[in-house]
């Protein structure tokens, strides 16, 4: 089970802003599942900070507006 998971999440890691988390992925109990929903927001939130420093400069067109 450990290295299924290790492969969806190896796989997951490539698509920006999606994570898993939950008692299917690690380990049953409110503890675990709350500590894996703040993983995951946390690398979702990282994700997202990434596309903002992407966008944060709009690209100028050769006519004066921004890019499209």
């Amino acid at each position: 089970h450990h290295a299924r998971v290790a492969r969806v999440r190896a796989h997951l890691a490539g698509l920006s802003g999606l994570a898993v988390c939950g008692a299917a992925y690690d380990g049953v109990g409110v503890p675990a599942c709350i500590a894996s929903a703040y993983a995951a927001a946390d690398q979702i939130q990282g994700d997202l900070r990434a596309v903002q420093q992407l966008t944060a400069h709009p690209v100028q067109s050769l006519h004066g507006g921004a890019g499209e």
